[in-house]
Formats: structure tokens, sequence, C-alpha cells
């Protein structure tokens, strides 16, 4: 007779009864709970990895916004086994870790005899620990070759039979990892390893250097759930160590365009203010520091709103010529200086 309690399939109807735990985000829209997979912390070496993951361990040991995120008040496991305790020490006390905070537990062992084990039992002896920090995702598992992707199904088959399945429905795991040195169009291709390593996780934060030449970082975030952190410049406090969200990128961009647009509208008026009726072909040599289909294109733009008024048909004997439509004020053209001394009015703004 077949055993049905052995079949491992579960239907909807069954499932929809089952009282799950509910998921608690240690950080708002970016790291929660009640998942088997690992949230990903990812960038280049020497790029800030290390720093902003200290910055969320004393975030959430203090119950404090991380990047402008809510947290979940908690104790924290910090991993690591690059750098010497008594440096992460003075890294945690740089970023205002205080002795009445919730633990930090930092990793002083031996990673060979007490990786995945050590951790989980940190975890059954505290249970007021809501986030493991595990730096670096590689040097935990120990992937025989991080390439490779059965070596990868393996290494993160022990790691949740040993950590995500006993206790992510309690804590958030976050693990540090490294972007491949060659720029990929897409955050989740420039990972580095097997595909499986992005398959088998949650979360992903990117951390990436602006340029080569500009020392500014830049953060964004995928999401399976929750709410995704768009591409965003970073503003990094070299007292306290610590990074903030600055502008996102799209804000920066969109901002840069407007600026040049109203340094353009600027140049066009005051060419305008000092040669009423100029002819189509000097008004485009006087226009400079721009190609000539961003100058055609601001002529256009300002003859269809108003601004400036275009006579002349384009022929011989009667060319192109532009001439202001009224005298510019604050209200109409707040971006054009309008330094106007003379007590006559231009004839080219009587209306």
């Amino acid at each position: 007779m077949k055993d049905t309690n052995s079949n491992p399939f579960i239907t909807v109807a069954a499932l929809s009864k089952i009282r799950f735990p509910d998921s608690d985000w240690i950080v708002e829209g970016v790291l929660r709970t009640g998942l088997r997979r690992s949230a990903l912390l990812a960038a280049k070496p020497e790029t800030g990895k290390s720093t902003l993951a200290r910055q969320l361990a004393v975030a959430v040991s203090q119950g404090k916004p991380f990047l402008s995120r809510a947290t979940t008040r908690g104790a924290v496991i910090y991993w690591q086994t690059e750098d010497e305790v008594q440096d992460v020490s003075r890294a945690f006390t740089r970023l205002g870790s205080k002795e009445d905070d919730e633990n930090i537990h930092v990793f002083q062992g031996n990673p060979e005899s007490s990786g995945c084990e050590g951790i989980a039992q940190l975890l059954t002896e505290d249970e007021n620990i809501k986030l493991v920090i595990i730096e670096t995702l590689d040097d935990l598992l120990k992937i025989s070759d991080i390439k490779e992707n059965t070596a990868a199904r393996e290494a993160f088959d022990r790691f949740a039979t040993q950590l995500m399945i006993p206790f992510s429905y309690r804590a958030s795991f976050l693990a540090l990892h490294h972007l491949k040195k060659a720029e990929t169009e897409f955050g989740g291709d420039g990972l580095l390893g097997a595909s499986t390593i992005p398959g088998r996780t949650d979360a992903k934060i990117y951390l990436a250097q602006v340029n080569p030449d500009d020392e500014t970082r830049m953060i964004w975030s995928t999401k399976r759930g929750g709410r995704a952190i768009p591409k965003t410049f970073l503003v990094f406090d070299p007292i306290t160590g610590k990074s903030e969200l600055g502008e996102t990128i799209a804000d920066a961009a969109r901002n840069a365009r407007q600026a040049e647009q109203r340094a353009d509208q600027t140049q066009l008026f005051e060419i305008l203010g000092r040669q009423p009726d100029i002819e189509h072909g000097a008004l485009l040599k006087d226009l400079s520091g721009m190609q000539t289909a961003r100058k055609l294109r601001l002529i256009a733009d300002e003859v269809g709103k108003g601004s400036i008024i275009r006579s002349g048909k384009g022929v011989r004997g009667s060319p192109l010529a532009y001439r202001m439509a009224s005298l510019p004020s604050e209200d109409t053209c707040p971006n054009v200086p309008l330094n106007f001394e003379d007590k006559e009015v231009p004839k080219v703004w009587e209306q």
C-alpha cells in the first residue's frame, strides 16, 4: 500500500490553509526574514562593501535607519575573516556603535573549523539575532569551483540545510560578494561565479564607483519582493565613515539637462537683447558652447513657446530673423539676468 504521507507535493488549497510566520523587514523593503535565500551586497574589491556592511550592522543594532530605510532592532552576527578584529572594532566605534546597543557578534575564530556551524550555534544561543552579515559568500561556503554550477549548488545546499532552513524565519542573511572586473550592462550578469549564485539569492544590492576618475559611489538594488533602491549617488562622510543617499542618477541627469537648458535659454535671450532682429545665420554663430542641432532645437522651442518671434521667409530678400516677443520678467524668464541699465526700453520689446 502506498504511503500517502511520503507524497512530496501539496495542493494550493492545502497551502492556503497553512499559517506561515509573517516576514519581518530587517531593512524596510530590502532585507527580510522568512526567506531561504540570502541577500547579496556585491561590488568590486575596494569599493566600500565592508564599510557599508558595518554601517548596516550598527544601524540594526541601534534600530536606526539605514540609507533612509527603517530597520528592526536586534543583535547582529558579523562573520568576516579578512580584517584583524582590532581594526573591525575601531571601524564599528567610528560608525557610532555603543555599549548599550544590541550585540554585534564579530567572528574571530578559525574559518576552517567554524563556518556555518559556528553561526548556527550562535543563532541557537541568541534568539535576538536579527541579521547575519557574511564577508564574503565564497569565504564561508568555500565553493570548490565558484564558476561551476554543480559546485555552487552543492555549497548552497549545505548553506540552506545548516542556516537558512533552521533560522531564516527569524533572521535575515546578507552575504558580501564580488563583481567581475569586466563591466556588464545588467548588474546580475556581473556577479562573480556560476549562474547558480544569482539564482539562489534574494535581493541584490550593488555598489559601484561612478568612473575611474571619480571616487563617488552609487548604489542600487534589485528585488524579488519589497522596494528596490534606484540607482543613487552615495554621500560619504569621511569623519564618521557613514554613507547616506544623495540624488538618484535619474534626478541628477534630469537636473543637469534642465541646468543646460536654462543656460542655453539665458544665452539666447542675452543675444537677442543686444541684437534685436538678428538674422538666423548670425544668431547661430553667436550661440556658443553647443552643436548646431542643439542651437536649432533651442530656437525652435522658444519660437514655439512664443518667447521669441521669427520673421522673414528664409529666402533672398527676406532672411529669417528673430526678436524677443516682450521684455523678459522674473516671472516669465526667471533665469535671465535683468541687468538692463538703459532707461529707454529697446524698440524690439515695444508692443
